[in-house]
């Protein structure tokens, strides 16, 4: 690709982005606000879907998606000892999963020889790649 491709390309992409992003946050307005219609409102007491039939065959189903975190595990870990001490075990056992998660920088840091062996339980795929367009700094 030439230089002149190369740059057709990039004034495309960026217009295409900048048009994706308008259209996902005009999607996420109304999906949010003909949710809420038909769930009655945004509420965790909002059932947790409601179907409703259109006419002429069609439907839709408005489902009220709750987001769980949890907080810092110190705060877990006394949690789960107050349930130890209430006879609790099963609860503090089933209500809270441990997933092992990575720091990829603390493995970045690791040696030759030490990323060997945690490569034997680590997979490693080629994401997305991203692109950027970098502005110029306006004058002074």
């Amino acid at each position: 690709m030439n230089q002149e491709e190369r740059d057709q390309k990039l004034m495309e992409w960026h217009k295409l982005s900048m048009m994706l992003a308008d259209i996902k946050q005009r999607e996420m307005e109304l999906r949010k606000e003909l949710a809420f219609y038909f769930l009655g409102g945004e509420s965790l007491e909002s059932p947790p879907y409601v179907k409703v039939k259109l006419g002429n065959g069609y439907g839709i189903k408005a489902t009220n998606n709750l987001n769980y975190n949890l907080d810092s595990i110190d705060r877990i870990e006394s949690v789960i000892d107050e349930l130890h001490q209430l006879g609790k075990t099963d609860v503090a056992t089933s209500v809270f999963k441990w997933k092992a998660s990575l720091s990829e920088s603390a493995y970045k840091a690791l040696d030759k020889q030490t990323q060997e062996i945690i490569n034997r339980v680590l997979t490693i795929k080629v994401g997305s790649p991203s692109l950027e367009l970098i502005k110029p700094k306006a004058k002074e």
